[in-house]
């Protein structure tokens, strides 16, 4: 039988449900997810890359995530995150009023292909985070944008920038809104 090292589990099954031990005990973190929480007003909303489910749960909305371990979590949590993946989501056209990614278009391998399936999802708006590049990252990122690269690609998939990028009070991640063209 061969064991895995310790580079191949994933963040979840080494720590657990940490982003909820995070919105208890790291201010920058809590204060991340408050201003999630006054962005993100649309209720119908699908968070994608949820993770173990605290933003999902904080706002109010359903997550999805590819992730097995990580959705247990979130179920034990009483969060509502569902198993799937973001460049083939298992939900109908329009069915969300926004879509919400969360600091995770940087570790999607096919980025155009997850906002595709975002935008056929939903009917309004799409909000996106990323952290700074000089921000502490949980896993090795598959993209770096600086947030002009990162608004031109989401505005060739279907999208307009609806406000001037935001950055965090803690300076740890650059908030988007983009509308549905």
């Amino acid at each position: 039988m061969l064991t895995k090292n310790k580079k191949d589990f994933s963040a979840y099954e080494l720590y657990g449900a940490y982003h909820w031990y995070w919105f208890n005990t790291r201010f920058s973190y809590t204060r991340h997810v408050g201003y999630l929480k006054n962005m993100v007003t649309e209720k119908n909303t699908l968070q994608v890359g949820a993770g173990d489910g605290l933003i999902a749960h904080e706002l109010g909305i359903q997550g999805i995530d590819n992730n097995r371990y990580a959705v247990d979590l979130a179920e034990i949590k009483g969060a509502d995150v569902k198993l799937g993946d973001a460049t083939h989501l298992p939900y109908r056209n329009n069915q969300f009023d926004s879509v919400l990614m969360a600091d995770v278009l940087e570790y999607i391998s096919n980025t155009g292909r997850a906002l595709s399936e975002a935008r056929r999802v939903l009917t309004k708006y799409l909000y996106v985070t990323i952290p700074l590049h000089e921000s502490r990252v949980e896993a090795p990122h598959v993209h770096y944008w600086n947030p002009d690269q990162l608004v031109d690609m989401i505005e060739r998939k279907g999208f307009k920038l609806v406000n001037k990028p935001a950055h965090s009070l803690s300076r740890l991640h650059i908030y988007f809104k983009f509308a549905k063209v």
